[in-house]
């Protein structure tokens, strides 16, 4: 019984360890790299990194990759002037350069051991979804979109 009370105490700990806090994400961050299974793009150089099963891919298939980075680099575009803002009230907000910042509500959540990021859209009646963690160390945000395998990598700026 003994074990079992100390298995169950060791679970507890260690399913508390990997939630992740509203204090964790408060703040503003800045996209500084989106990262897709192929490839990654760093969004300070524009520098486009290919993983090293795409480049076998590619000399198997006797293709260039250059179509791939360029696709890759036109949708990097869209992410260059992004920042997200979380407040301690749950509320987010995402500013893409100048234009009027998009609202939601926001909840952190904790499924089967995955992080999730909930954003409400309550004028639009529309919600985002998005598995998320936190690296303290590095200060860096990772937001995996739920319905793409493509995950943007977030610094804290604020």
């Amino acid at each position: 019984m003994k074990k079992l009370y100390l298995l169950c105490c060791f679970w507890a700990v260690a399913a508390a360890a990997q939630s992740i806090s509203p204090k964790d994400v408060v703040g503003k961050w800045k996209v500084v790299t989106i990262v897709t299974p192929e490839l990654s793009v760093d969004l300070a150089t524009m520098e486009v990194t290919f993983n090293p099963e795409t480049l076998e891919w590619a000399k198997k298939k006797n293709k260039g990759t250059d179509g791939i980075k360029n696709e890759a680099l036109e949708n990097a575009k869209n992410f260059v002037n992004i920042n997200y803002s979380f407040t301690a009230k749950g509320i987010f907000s995402e500013k893409n350069g100048t234009k009027k910042a998009a609202e939601a509500e926001y909840e952190l959540t904790n499924s089967n051991g995955q992080n999730m990021l909930v954003l409400y859209y309550p004028d639009e009646d529309y919600e985002d979804l998005y598995y998320i963690s936190y690296n303290g160390k590095a200060k860096q945000l990772s937001l995996e979109f739920d319905e793409a395998p493509v995950t943007l990598l977030c610094e804290k700026i604020e």
